[in-house]
């Protein structure tokens, strides 16, 4: 059974690290940014687990 929801979430987790990387990958790197996308990609992880967890516990 497919969960959109997580699927979701996984898919934006992706797009937000392919992000950050390519934004590292540059030779002259915006701190700013580069933060700013670090604390959404963690926002997005926290998110994830979280929802995954209530998950877990909801079925045990």
């Amino acid at each position: 059974m497919c969960n959109c929801y997580t699927e979701a979430i996984k898919t934006a987790i992706e797009n937000k690290q392919e992000e950050l990387n390519k934004l590292l990958e540059s030779e002259i790197v915006d701190k700013t940014k580069a933060l700013e996308l670090s604390i959404e990609l963690d926002k997005l992880i926290y998110k994830y687990y979280s929802y995954t967890m209530r998950t877990i516990n909801a079925l045990l």
